[in-house]
């Protein structure tokens, strides 16, 4: 995984004269360059130190100022939807996974299970299998109730359209809980 840009601003040592220009600001009357491969950008090419462009310290106020601004949107968003001032907690804080089913899946799955059950279940697996029968045999009973999504995966999908199921999903979604996590830190969400 790609490290993020003010990570990778605040950890490089050695920048190309590009990267230094376009986040930092040169401070220095002469530099000395070598060969190299660029911490920020990651190519090879001339490179010096970054104390040379301010320790490339404008380009990581700009990024701080984008997470704020990002987060910051999150928040607005979250706070301007009505269904959150009701919030429980997330099922995962519970303990206890939430999974949306349609009726196809919980009959499929029943008919899984009816094939697991059939053959021989391991004696340490036989308390998780009666469990996760119940469970399937109660949503099937009950024509597929729907659990309700956690706070962040319902803002996420509202938002998005997904729930994030592909590792670029994936990865967004981490983001965006991230940046809603640290708002209820923040106190500007009460989750």
């Amino acid at each position: 995984m790609e490290q993020p840009l003010i990570t990778k601003l605040r950890g490089a040592d050695l920048v190309c004269c590009d990267c230094g220009t376009k986040y930092g600001k040169y401070s220095v009357g002469c530099s000395t360059y070598h060969m190299g491969t660029c911490q920020v950008c990651g190519k090879a090419a001339a490179v010096t130190e970054t104390r040379d462009f301010g320790y490339l310290q404008p380009g990581i106020d700009t990024e701080k100022a984008k997470i704020r601004w990002g987060s910051k949107e999150v928040a607005e968003y979250i706070a301007s939807d009505e269904e959150y001032e009701g919030d429980q907690l997330a099922s995962y804080e519970l303990g206890e996974f939430c999974l949306m089913l349609t009726k196809e899946e919980v009959t499929y799955l029943m008919h899984c299970l009816d094939i697991i059950s059939d053959a021989q279940v391991e004696e340490e697996d036989t308390h998780v299998f009666a469990s996760l029968e119940t469970k399937i045999e109660e949503l099937y009973a009950d024509n597929c109730v729907e659990y309700s999504l956690s706070p962040v995966t319902a803002a996420y999908y509202k938002k998005y359209g997904t729930y994030g199921v592909t590792s670029e999903e994936a990865e967004h979604f981490q983001k965006f809980k991230d940046n809603y996590d640290m708002l209820v830190e923040l106190g500007f969400i009460n989750d």
